[in-house]
């Protein structure tokens, strides 16, 4: 069988890289892009002996079979089949039109998470789990604490004054349980990052608002971005606490002096733990962002399946495009 591996995901620069190593060993690669509608779904056999799933690539007029891959790398994936409204409609119905769409875009997630589905039953080919692209941040905490790693003290609160009680006890941060990026009318993109809450803050907030996530402010020597693939840690100490604009969140980047970073190793002990919460989530690739504190303690923040990893790669010297590339090549998930 012909050496061919299918990278579900857009155009981007480690994407690219991943490629690149899997060329120039031979590899070739069919790129999914899920935001060009690119693909037909042929066929899905569904028999007692056999399950596969038939793919057309138009761009390139090429067929194919998932069986056919060698492996699956599924990473910034939203996949939306074929689901156009039937051409004999008569485009000025157009509450008709409206519930064809809504019964088309509910069939369309049904083939997907069927999709998802069957990957699972493949996992030495594939990297990436396609259903849990969007964790639930809250849910990941509760299970970390039950595998014993340190997380913040955390509260949901949706009243002013339960909040203001927060604030007497210790110093308060919010940030979002769901990420929300979006452009506004003025073409700018807006992103929630973590802040401090005060009690000025307190002024200007209504007496109920919605469920929002508030946690102990924590005072840290440094944030620590991991990459994770299948059971080996890829850890970058990112010394965030030396730029005011950075304190908080790193992401929120001091592009004219950049945080300092540095290649480390966790203790085994904590890779242990975390490694044990990736694989109940059934992940074996993903982004984990910790906290080491003052007093020598790491604090788990959160896990994203499909975090950016060349922000590790190339400061660390780990050559993480390589390394993803050979996984694909090797195609096991030891």
């Amino acid at each position: 069988m012909k050496n061919i591996v299918l990278v579900v995901s857009y155009s981007g620069g480690s994407v690219n890289e991943v490629i690149d190593w899997l060329d120039t060993q031979g590899v070739t690669v069919h790129r999914l892009n899920p935001y060009l509608d690119e693909i037909d779904l042929q066929e899905i056999q569904l028999t007692n002996d056999n399950t596969d799933i038939q793919l057309h690539f138009k761009n390139r007029n090429i067929t194919t079979k998932l069986s056919d891959y060698m492996s699956v790398w599924i990473w910034h994936a939203n996949l939306k089949f074929n689901n156009s409204i039937p051409k004999t409609l008569n485009p000025d119905n157009c509450e008709t039109i409206t519930k064809i769409e809504t019964s088309l875009n509910r069939h369309n997630s049904i083939l997907i998470d069927y999709l998802a589905e069957y990957l699972i039953y493949l996992p030495s080919k594939v990297i990436g789990n396609y259903k849990l692209q969007n964790l639930n941040k809250l849910k990941v905490l509760l299970k970390a604490r039950k595998f014993g790693i340190t997380i913040p003290d955390s509260h949901i609160v949706s009243r002013k004054d339960r909040l203001i009680e927060l604030i007497k006890e210790k110093e308060i941060i919010t940030k979002p349980y769901h990420e929300v990026i979006f452009p506004t009318y003025d073409g700018i993109p807006y992103q929630n990052y973590t802040s401090q809450i005060t009690n000025d803050d307190c002024d200007k907030i209504e007496e109920e608002f919605y469920p929002t996530l508030f946690q102990k402010k924590i005072n840290k020597l440094f944030e620590i971005r991991v990459f994770y693939l299948f059971g080996k840690f890829y850890s970058m100490a990112i010394f965030s606490q030396e730029s005011t604009k950075t304190k908080l969140d790193f992401r929120n980047y001091n592009f004219e002096k950049p945080n300092r970073t540095v290649a480390i190793d966790l203790p085994v002990d904590v890779e242990e733990k975390l490694n044990n919460l990736m694989l109940n989530l059934g992940l074996n690739m993903g982004a984990l962002d910790l906290i080491y504190t003052h007093t020598g303690e790491y604090v788990f923040l959160e896990i994203n399946p499909i975090g950016q990893f060349g922000m590790v790669s190339k400061p660390c010297n780990y050559y993480l495009e390589k390394v993803v590339a050979n996984h694909l090549i090797e195609n096991n998930g030891d």
